[in-house]
């Protein structure tokens, strides 16, 4: 196959379903391991000090932006499910990885905090190395144990950057790696994890090359029992190691409590865990100020985790069941706080709602984006005074708001689009009163891409649908077109509400695809179960030109599998999609 299709969508779901057609559908899959869902991600990254950092790498499902000036990002069709796996990558620091809820067809915030990854320690190769960290972590290296990432035994200097992460430190929440601390134990089952400390390292070649551990070499790692849960500590504890794929820890080996410290033995570096694996628990609640408005953009601190609300105020993530927490705001730039709610332990499965958190009032910039053509407009509001930065992110027009200390601050505004080139500054001033409104004005993005909302409609037959119509409307960001030069391929999709619908064509020009006979597929996912295309007909009635519309049906069989992972059988779901339509937007062409 010679076309490069993991594109647009950046979802592996492409991937399969243009390989099933070059191979005349005569196998299938299990298309659960696939996205189901986009969102809008955007967020800022910044040091462990919370000063920006510009110009790092941000990636999610194959797609890649680099922070501005100010360390703000903004990702849009980023595909999901349930959790987006944002990372972020940047010379002389370690990866950030953050694991959070998605939220379908809207926005989901991710901030990271990266860490310094400046060399701690350097030495030969040769030489065996007892390495006493800041914090009383240890790490035992033996010598001439090392290796290039492609295999080959190394002999020259070795570099070593290490970050010992306790939980009992203020900062903990948000820089350890994944945030939400989920985990995967050896036999498989999901985990709620309770942190008795985190090691990072790095090991690179004078170059900055990566250095690993060598095959069927160890290394012994020692960290001390954070003194908070020093009294509860077990015997033994499971290791875990990250991820970085799925930002999930895997259980991987074993330590040992001897006197105040964790000692085990592990065969390679990433970042280790000692932590007290138990099942899982969702809490959710609402951040409110103190006129009972609900306060988008805060961070919630949850016991070893936090979480950033959404537009309404709302926050919602993982805790471990059977363990007490606390919940809290505490955003000293923005001059607000909350009081520190203890919450009882939760049972395995419980989802508790209804903890709302009330703060001071901050003070509020709002701004209106507008254009004469009611375009739709994707892009963020930043804001930047003398001590801090703020920033939402802008997927329509309308008003936008903001919440800022109330110091009377001189500060600047730059609202800037990644659906156009615009992009505007103002220079504005906070109020200096808790609750007041400094209002910024109007800014005029016409030229943006979009328009009126999108449509698709489809009616569902099989697997427990019975002529069941299904009305997606949304705006152009989650309903549109791309065409990928390189490939001579299209992408199409829109979703809604936990519902998708998508295909690949090639070219760019009406006319109608069968996808058991040409180099064209589809899938429809809902709440979930993803079906792909079986014996499918795409229409492209319009191609219109970029910014127009591409106007077309999808109607035929599809399919979906199950695998029983204790039998390995496999069971085969059947729909038929008739009475499709859809309109959506075109993009401007890409590479």
């Amino acid at each position: 196959m010679k076309k490069r299709l993991l594109i647009s969508l950046s979802t592996l779901l492409f991937a399969l379903l243009f390989l099933f057609n070059s191979c005349k559908k005569d196998e299938n899959t299990d298309s659960n391991s696939t996205s189901g869902s986009y969102t809008t991600i955007s967020g800022i990254i910044t040091d462990r000090q919370l000063n920006p950092i510009s110009g790092a790498t941000v990636s999610i499902s194959g797609k890649t932006v680099t922070t501005d000036a100010n360390g703000l990002y903004l990702i849009s069709n980023a595909s999901f499910n349930d959790r987006c796996v944002v990372k972020c990558e940047k010379q002389g620091y370690f990866e950030g990885i953050s694991r959070v809820k998605g939220v379908s067809g809207g926005i989901t915030r991710c901030e990271i905090r990266m860490i310094d990854a400046t060399p701690d320690f350097t030495f030969s190769a040769g030489t065996p190395q007892q390495l006493q960290i800041v914090g009383g972590a240890e790490i035992q290296l033996s010598a001439n144990g090392y290796q290039t990432t492609s295999g080959t035994n190394y002999s020259g200097q070795v570099n070593i950057a290490v970050e010992h992460l306790n939980p009992d430190d203020a900062d903990f929440n948000f820089l350890s790696p994944g945030t939400d601390l989920a985990g995967k134990s050896s036999t498989g089952e999901e985990k709620q994890l309770l942190s008795y400390g985190m090691l990072l390292v790095k090991m690179t070649d004078n170059s900055g090359n990566n250095l690993e551990l060598s095959s069927g070499n160890t290394s012994e790692i020692k960290m001390p029992v954070p003194a908070s849960l020093l009294g509860n500590a077990p015997a033994t504890i499971p290791l875990w190691h990250f991820n970085e794929i799925t930002g999930v820890w895997e259980e991987d080996g074993v330590a040992t409590l001897q006197g105040n410290n964790y000692i085990g033995t592990v065969s390679h570096f990433s970042s280790w865990n000692c932590d007290y694996p138990t099942s899982r628990a969702i809490i959710r609640g609402r951040v409110l100020d103190c006129q009972g408005n609900p306060v988008p953009g805060i961070r919630v601190t949850v016991g070893q985790t936090y979480a950033i609300t959404n537009n309404n105020g709302d926050y919602e993530t993982y805790v471990p069941s059977g363990v007490n927490f606390d919940i809290q705001v505490n955003e000293p730039a923005l001059g607000i706080t909350s009081s520190i709610t203890s919450i009882a332990a939760l049972n395995a499965g419980d989802v508790s709602t209804g903890h709302n958190l009330n703060v001071q009032c901050p003070a509020y910039v709002t701004g209106t984006i507008s254009c004469s053509s009611s375009s739709a407009f994707t892009g963020i509001a930043s804001i930047t005074w003398s001590g801090g930065a703020v920033y939402t992110p802008i997927t329509s027009t309308g008003t936008f708001k903001v919440a800022v200390p109330a110091n009377g601050a001189n500060a600047s505004l730059i609202v800037s689009g990644i659906s156009n080139t615009f992009s505007e500054t103002k220079s504005i001033m906070f109020p200096t009163t808790a609750g007041q409104t400094t209002n910024a004005g109007s800014f005029s993005v016409c030229g943006s891409t979009g328009g009126q909302n999108y449509n698709c409609t489809f009616t569902i037959n099989g697997d427990g649908f019975t002529n069941q119509i299904f009305n997606l409307s949304t705006l152009p960001l989650f309903a549109n077109t791309t065409y990928y030069i390189a490939d001579t391929l299209t992408l199409g999709f829109i979703t809604q509400n936990n519902i998708v619908m998508e295909f690949g064509i090639d070219g760019k020009q009406p006319g109608t695809w069968n996808t058991l006979t040409s180099n064209a597929n589809a899938a429809i996912s809902i709440n979930g179960k993803q079906y792909i295309s079986d014996d499918a007909n795409i229409i492209i009635s319009q191609y219109g030109v970029v910014g127009g519309k591409v106007i077309g049906s999808l109607d035929g069989s599809f399919i979906r599998q199950e695998i029983n992972q204790t039998t390995g059988q496999v069971t085969t779901f059947n729909i038929t999609v008739t009475n499709s339509s859809f309109e959506l937007f075109r993009n401007p062409d890409s590479q």
